[in-house]
């Protein structure tokens, strides 16, 4: 990751969302499982997450690193960012065609 993460005020766009496919999450209240939502981010935004300076529940661009929880959804982010994203993040993905500019040409 080049430049050091910080806040920027911008918000994290993902590059493209999709369900997973290989798995399901459980809910205690009853509700139907669902597949979880898979974010395809950019590097620059994966290492603010990383850093702490954006929530990983909702995104939120924050003033400080690891706040004791999101201002915005509360999510215990001194607490459990860093072990979920360990959890969660499944790697580099490339977004795009899989041809080069002279295969399709």
């Amino acid at each position: 990751m080049g430049k050091k993460a910080r806040p920027t005020g911008r918000p994290v766009i993902a590059l493209a969302v999709e369900e997973s496919t290989d798995e399901l999450v459980f809910f205690e209240d009853g509700r139907e499982p669902r597949s979880p939502v898979l974010f395809h981010l950019t590097e620059y935004d994966v290492g603010r997450i990383q850093a702490g300076y954006v929530c990983l529940q909702c995104k939120e661009d924050l003033d400080t690193p690891f706040p004791d929880e999101c201002p915005v959804c509360r999510y215990r982010m001194s607490e459990r960012q860093a072990e979920d994203f360990a959890k969660q993040f499944k790697g580099r993905t490339h977004i795009g065609p899989s041809t080069t500019l002279e295969e399709e040409r």
